[in-house]
């Protein structure tokens, strides 16, 4: 099995210097770039889209109290629509009580049907970009098992959680991989599912099925992460009597190669015989950039057996 991790989706800014010379980037006199980010689910939730463009030398790039800053644009044109639904003009969403942008435009209308494929339009300062997206399908994940990771230098024993399902027989297959806890609020008896983020922001992993295509999975979704970082990333910080889901999400080859580079772009270690990591690719037409995707979405809870210490 091929499993590749991805720690942080952010915006990423390299800055390197040679022996012999320095290099500064006069990024005043660049056209700003915009770069478009958004999935479509099959989740029953608003589709959220985000415009954003690259941001000058002395802009600021920032979140203050949760207000988004800097780079996002919030006055494009995006249309959403797909092979059996209408198409839809994103809202620009803002926040209910206290009235400041959220930072992306939602759709209410525009469903995530698996085997559709959804087509987005992005309109701003006179220019237009397009990108397609297919949702592949997700197999159903059956259950989740546990087994113990002890790490020596905390002296503790961690429970792993392991996703259990079966792997569709004579497909290529791409999945993305988030695991979370699930909290009830005792006085409105609202129940939350909250993405494991630990110290790193949404901490994913992907994964192919090249061998294991056809085979039923028992998987490790942190599999290939040392042992020792699992308990500095946030990782599994689980105990007996907690709730907990995994998630998994079906990606395209298309999708499934832009989270690989953006791995590669946050492994370089710039050394002498590492050779550098090729931008991300983009499904972004007219000099866009960014990834526009669709993923269904199948989830597994669970009770870790015992009782809360």
């Amino acid at each position: 099995m091929k499993i590749v991790y991805y720690i942080n989706i952010m915006i990423i800014l390299g800055l390197f210097t040679a022996c012999e010379e320095e290099f500064v980037a006069d990024l005043k006199n660049e056209e700003p770039t915009i770069i478009i980010e958004g999935w479509i689910s099959s989740l029953d939730e608003p589709q959220k889209i985000i415009v954003s463009k690259t941001v000058e030398a002395d802009q600021p790039n920032y979140r203050e109290y949760n207000i988004p800053l800097g780079n996002l644009v919030d006055d494009a044109l995006v249309i959403v629509s797909s092979n059996s639904q209408v198409a839809d003009t994103l809202m620009v969403a803002n926040d209910t009580t206290y009235g400041y942008w959220l930072g992306y435009y939602e759709s209410n209308r525009i469903k995530g049907i698996p085997g559709e494929t959804y087509y987005l339009t992005v309109e701003h300062n006179g220019k237009v970009y397009n990108a397609s997206a297919y949702m592949p399908t997700v197999p159903k994940m059956d259950s989740i098992s546990y087994e113990n990771k002890q790490v020596e230098k905390e002296n503790a024993t961690l429970i792993v959680p392991l996703v259990n399902f079966q792997d569709p027989v004579n497909e290529e297959n791409y999945y993305l991989f988030r695991s979370g806890n699930i909290y009830e609020d005792y006085i409105t008896q609202e129940v939350y599912w909250e993405v494991l983020n630990g110290q790193d922001p949404w901490l994913i992993s992907i994964f192919s099925d090249n061998f294991i295509n056809g085979s039923y999975a028992k998987l490790n979704i942190r599999e290939g992460v040392k042992t020792s970082r699992y308990w500095m990333d946030g990782n599994f910080h689980n105990y007996r009597g907690d709730k907990i889901f995994i998630q998994a999400q079906s990606l395209t080859k298309e999708a499934y190669n832009y989270y690989e580079a953006l791995i590669a772009q946050l492994n370089y270690t710039a050394g002498v015989f590492h050779p550098a990591p090729a931008n991300p690719p983009t499904n972004i037409s007219n000099g866009g950039q960014g990834f526009f995707g669709a993923t269904a979405v199948s989830r597994v809870a669970d009770t870790i057996p015992g009782e809360h210490p």
